[in-house]
Parts: structure tokens; sequence; C-alpha cells
């Protein structure tokens, strides 16, 4: 806890299933400025509370490191192996309170994936040219999407985003939400974001009514 990492950059080949980032318990930190021009994941995390990401940028690979896409930039999972390993001295069971700031994540099947978790507010960043690499894995910039059961993920705030040529090798979405199970995906806003020739959709949802309390506000769909 406590913990700054500024101006990281992960060279050589990280595609593929590798990590430049991976990790669990994290409180009261701060990633500033990473670069990572070929990478499978960017980051892995599980179990955070009040964490702040600024001005990352990601280009996905894969193992070959660079020949096809990367999996995710950004992921937060409810990690279950994990579940009872907080010796943070902070009392907290999910993610709760992260920022998301002024980065970018292209060439990977999704941009960010949030799992599980609550208090998340996107700001600034640039989703594009994610394509996608199957039907079972359409290109998205953010999947909102449930993981565990019982974990439902609560108020997300994505504001001033831009969403563009997303699932264009697999058609998908800017902004995808679904849940598999009976958990929802509540208080979801997005205000003044920008979709952009995204295939196939700017913003949809599977199950929508599991998204409950959902606003749009001063959202600009361009094509």
């Amino acid at each position: 806890m406590n913990f700054t990492f500024h101006d990281v950059t992960c060279s050589g080949n990280w595609g593929g299933i590798s990590a430049c980032f991976v990790g669990a318990w994290l409180v009261s930190g701060k990633i500033d400025r990473v670069t990572a021009p070929s990478v499978g994941i960017c980051f892995d995390l599980a179990f955070m509370k009040q964490v702040t990401f600024n001005d990352f940028h990601c280009t996905g690979a894969d193992a070959n490191g660079g020949s096809g896409v990367g999996n995710k930039a950004w992921s937060n999972i409810y990690d279950n192996p994990a579940m009872n390993d907080n010796h943070t001295g902070v009392s907290f069971s999910d993610t709760d309170g992260v920022t998301v700031t002024n980065s970018s994540a292209n060439n990977f099947i999704t941009g960010a994936v949030i799992h599980s978790g609550s208090s998340f507010q996107f700001s600034g960043n640039v989703w594009r040219d994610n394509p996608g690499q199957n039907p079972t894995s359409p290109g998205i910039g953010i999947w909102i999407a449930a993981g565990t059961v019982g974990h439902s993920r609560t108020n997300i705030t994505i504001a001033g985003d831009k969403f563009s040529n997303n699932g264009t090798a697999q058609r998908g979405y800017g902004v995808f939400a679904t849940s598999a199970t009976a958990d929802t995906i509540s208080q979801l806003t997005l205000k003044n974001v920008i979709f952009n020739n995204n295939a196939s959709a700017g913003i949809d949802s599977v199950h929508r009514q599991r998204c409950p309390k959902s606003l749009l506000k001063g959202t600009l769909a361009l094509a």
C-alpha cells in the first residue's frame, strides 16, 4: 500500500500471455506514465482500493511480438485463488475506487475489462483499433462483464473517453456490458463520450434488464 510506479517502459516482447503488471490487494497507489509497445496484457490486477492509473499507452501483440493482437490492456477481476490473501491491514473484499485517466490502448482483443468491483472512473482515455480475434473474442474498447457470482459491478463512470475503430477483425463494440449471471451492472454512466466507426455498435448490452440505472449524457456517435 501507499505505492507509486512512475515512468515505466516494458520494452522487448511482452506478447501473448505475458503481462507488464500483475498484482492483487493494492491500496492507495498510483501507476503513472507507462509505455508498453508490444504486450499481451498490460495490467492484470485484482482487489484494488483507491488506486489511480494515469498516462499509460499500450499496444497489443501476440506471442511472436507483433504479428497478431494482444489479449487486453487493462483488467480487473475477482481472483478466487487470492481472495484470502489480504495482508494490507485495510479491510475490503472487492475492488473499490479505481481511476483511469489520459491513457490509450490499441491492437488488443479488448482494451479494458471490468469483471467485478465498484466506483470506477474513466476519463480522457482513447480506446482505438482493438480488432478482436474470433466470434468468441470480439473487438471491444471497454467490456463490463460478470465474472463471479455475487459480485455485481456498480458505479462506473466513463467521461470524455473516445472509442474508435474497435471490432474491425471481429465485430464488437466501443462499450459492451453483459452479465451471464443474475448479478447486475448498475449505475453505469457515460458522459461526453465519442464513438466513431465501431463495428457493430458504439455501446450495447446482451442482458439489458441487468443494467439498471444507466445514463448516457452528451454522448456523440459519429458512425
